[in-house]
């Protein structure tokens, strides 16, 4: 029962990705334009160059998601969806609340690979609050067939993907916007979604504990906003019109947060992080080419710096050095002298 019968060589061993938020109309229209770019004008993204969802080609011929009243299946190559898409429209979508009858009598293989995960009930005839995608992984036999990738996703990139995932977990939530939890789970073989819980391999959290008081420009600072908590790229977008006409402006604040690491078998420990943001700067008008991007909204003069902050003996928070890295929102393959976290809007190569 699948929409067709080449698609049972994906029903297999998959990644699941799910986040509690809901595509909108933009979005859906948005991940069908494959390196499309369609964030290069909003500031407030930190997608600029298209790719993020064309990351998942590295794992599966046949990415498929779930979100709102809807589920979404692509198929670039067009071996698996034949005689549903085209060349332009390489992807099927379906709503499943007004055809979620035919969906379970017609496509039931489609509906048992999500129904239970996370919550996830297409039978229910009810929208899906949230977001979730399925990455079936590439077999021996899908990846000789392959037009974007002759290469099985096998058990050791599993373990492989899983062991860099828990190296870099601390770090990757560092400066995100929007982000403020990651898990991870794996499920055995024909285990129940029920116990989801009970598969959890490890958790990372980030929480802000305060602004820090007496902060040296405290005075500059934007006036709060709806944005949340760690959105300094909302808020300071808010300034880049005010900016134009005045580059010497300048925005700072200095927030400080606990980021809470969970590992199976063993103890949860927070480490304490300050984190000062800025905005602008007095060389800003000295700059034509910053100058000009920003009036595209392309380029906001915005740097951060993050130290991780132990109590000593005495109960005082001091500075503890790390190893440096430099951050693009996510962490950059590059390490520094200085013990501590520097995170920019850089001029990235697409590849980052």
């Amino acid at each position: 029962n699948l929409f067709t019968d080449e698609l049972a060589q994906w029903q297999g061993p998959a990644l699941y990705a799910y986040n509690n938020s809901v595509f909108s109309d933009e979005d859906f229209a948005n991940i069908c334009e494959l390196g499309g770019a369609t964030k290069k004008f909003e500031p407030t993204k930190i997608g600029q160059f298209g790719l993020g969802f064309c990351s998942v080609y590295n794992v599966t011929d046949v990415p498929s998601f779930v979100s709102r009243d809807r589920l979404v299946m692509f198929d670039p190559s067009r071996h698996y969806l034949k005689g549903l898409v085209s060349h332009e429209n390489p992807g099927l979508s379906i709503n499943f609340v007004e055809e979620g009858e035919d969906l379970a009598e017609f496509y039931r293989g489609h509906v048992e690979t999500f129904q239970g995960i996370f919550g996830c009930d297409l039978l229910e005839k009810k929208h899906f609050p949230n977001t979730l995608f399925r990455l079936p992984f590439r077999t021996k036999s899908t990846a000789c067939r392959s037009e974007i990738l002759k290469e099985e996703f096998l058990k050791d990139k599993v373990l492989e993907m899983k062991k860099s995932f828990k190296q870099s977990v601390e770090y990757n939530l560092m400066f995100l916007q929007h982000v403020t939890m990651v898990e991870l789970y794996e499920m055995p073989e024909k285990s129940s979604p029920k116990g989801l819980n009970n598969y959890l391999l490890f958790s990372v959290t980030k929480t802000t504990q305060e602004r820090l008081p007496g902060d040296p420009v405290q005075h500059m600072l934007l006036p709060p906003s709806p944005a949340p908590p760690y959105s300094v790229l909302a808020r300071s977008s808010n300034v880049t019109s005010s900016v134009q006409d005045d580059p010497t402006q300048y925005q700072s604040e200095t927030k400080q947060f606990s980021i809470r690491v969970y590992y199976k078998g063993s103890e949860a420990r927070a480490c304490t992080w300050l984190v000062s943001s800025a905005v602008g700067g007095q060389r800003m008008k000295q700059l034509d080419e910053c100058a000009t991007n920003l009036k595209k909204g392309t380029l906001l003069p915005k740097a951060e710096v993050a130290v991780r902050m132990e109590e000593d003996e005495e109960g005082t928070c001091l500075p503890h050095p790390v190893q440096g890295k430099v951050f693009c929102f996510l962490p950059l393959p590059i390490d520094i002298e200085q013990k501590f976290l520097i995170n920019g809007c850089f001029t990235v190569s697409k590849d980052r």
